[in-house]
């Protein structure tokens, strides 16, 4: 399943000083993510409804991470898992 860009911009939303693409994902148990981040940017998961395995690492609902690698981010192994993916500019 691919991941869906948000382009919103309404009043009372977050404003995040930084260019950044903002991607929503809903996953099942049979489907996989692969993302690559261009040079100088990096990323930040959070996963609204899960479990997730983020590049193998397992992630539950609420939790959120960190990346910063020039290789794929992988999310997979979902259960009906929501997710947002921040890709940013550092």
């Amino acid at each position: 399943m691919p991941l869906f860009a948000l382009r919103i911009s309404r009043e009372g939303a977050l404003t995040v000083h930084r260019e950044v693409d903002l991607y929503a994902a809903l996953l099942t148990a049979r489907e996989s993510i692969r993302h690559h981040l261009r040079p100088g940017r990096g990323a930040w998961v959070q996963i609204g409804r899960g479990p997730v395995a983020l590049n193998g690492e397992k992630l539950d609902a609420g939790d959120g991470a960190a990346i910063s690698t020039s290789g794929p981010i992988v999310l997979d192994r979902a259960q009906d898992a929501e997710l947002l993916l921040f890709d940013m500019a550092m």
